[in-house]
């Protein structure tokens, strides 16, 4: 059996194993999520810019919601 070599750094294949992982989970990641992720890798922002961006799309705020 010929397998190709799979490059863990690439940033695509890093997105297809998070989609993977939350799919066994029940969930589906949108476009609008690949996106984020691929924005988080690329240092474009920050983990904790991007927690910020969903508490404000679902308005949720420093009153102990959490997501």
């Amino acid at each position: 059996m010929n397998k190709t070599p799979v490059d863990i750094t690439d940033p695509e294949y890093q997105i297809r194993q998070v989609a993977a992982t939350m799919r066994m989970s029940g969930f589906i990641l949108t476009e609008e999520d690949k996106q984020q992720l691929r924005d988080i890798i690329s240092g474009k922002i920050t983990a904790e810019e991007a927690i910020e961006q969903v508490k404000q799309k679902y308005n949720l705020r420093e009153k102990g919601e959490s997501i």
